[in-house]
């Protein structure tokens, strides 16, 4: 709401009319209609604020609870055997080039 309020301060009213029909409007814009800089720059800011910004915000605690998720895999009982989990996971690790570059990609980041 806080960034909103430059909108709502800032706004010009437009009256538009059509004496054919006899109807008439008003509409509000946030800059002059004359301004294309400003009009350009304003849909820019907006598409960063509302878009972009929350995006990547998202994208980093998405990334912080894979990284979590993918700890947290180390802390798992093994059924029986230990040594035949870990050898089944490093024997994956190596046929798998997908899961290979992720893994490489998240100890490196870790």
């Amino acid at each position: 709401m806080i960034l909103a309020i430059p909108e709502a301060v800032f706004s010009d009213l437009y009256s538009f009319s059509n004496p054919e029909k006899n109807v008439s409007f008003e509409a509000c814009a946030p800059y002059p209609v004359s301004e294309k800089i400003l009009q350009e720059a304003h849909s820019l800011v907006c598409f960063l604020v509302f878009y972009i910004i929350p995006l990547a915000v998202i994208s980093v605690y998405y990334f912080l609870i894979a990284k979590t998720l993918y700890k947290s895999t180390f802390n798992m009982p093994a059924e029986e055997h230990g040594h035949a989990r870990k050898q089944v996971r490093k024997d994956h690790k190596l046929r798998c080039p997908a899961f290979r570059s992720l893994s490489i990609l998240i100890e490196i980041l870790i």
